[in-house]
């Protein structure tokens, strides 16, 4: 009886296809941690930006009624000096 020639190349690609998923599912995960650091990231600036946004607001109204205020007082004071003048 002859002995049964096995192919060489077929546990060399398996192996070799096995080393490729595992480097994928390496890579995934590596990807997917990235992801999550950078969203959580993205995250915290998005929070941070809306935090002085909303400052950025509160000022420009402060200012806003600041100015409406002067504008007020010079009319009056323009008022008073047509009335003395």
């Amino acid at each position: 009886m002859a002995a049964k020639r096995r192919n060489p190349s077929g546990p060399r690609w398996q192996v070799i296809l096995e080393e490729m998923r595992s480097q994928n599912r390496a890579t995934i995960e590596h990807v997917d941690m990235i992801r999550t650091s950078l969203e959580q990231r993205i995250d915290r600036l998005d929070d941070a930006l809306g935090t002085r946004a909303t400052s950025l607001e509160m000022a420009f109204r402060e200012l806003t009624r600041r100015f409406d205020t002067l504008l007020l007082l010079e009319g009056r004071v323009t008022a008073i000096e047509k009335r003395l003048g």
